[in-house]
């Protein structure tokens, strides 16, 4: 019966700790798109510089607009497949190679 209950806290914890990793990286798409839109990511120990200083404007939007579009499709479609992120970020899951 402990062992059990031990698993089922473990499982919870696993949980959880994927929900804020999902959050946390899911907030990080969208401050990258908004940085993006800006043209602005400024250097952690020097804000002074700026890190999209070497891109062309048009190349700046061209991300943040694809970003925008990802955003929008996982937001879309998460309640439905909660792995939908997965297919931006693991090449496997765009050559169909998955566990499920």
């Amino acid at each position: 019966m402990c062992m059990n209950i031990r698993l089922n806290l473990l499982s919870i914890s696993q949980v959880r700790n994927h929900i804020v990793s999902y959050c946390f990286g899911f907030q990080m798409l969208k401050v990258l798109e908004q940085s993006l839109e800006c043209g602005k990511i400024p250097y952690y120990w020097d804000k002074r510089y700026n890190l999209l200083d070497g891109f062309q404007d048009s190349h700046k939007q061209n991300l943040a607009c694809r970003l925008k579009n990802i955003i929008a499709d996982i937001e879309k479609n998460v309640s439905r497949n909660p792995h939908v992120i997965v297919k931006y970020i693991c090449k496997f899951y765009v050559l169909g190679v998955t566990n499920s």
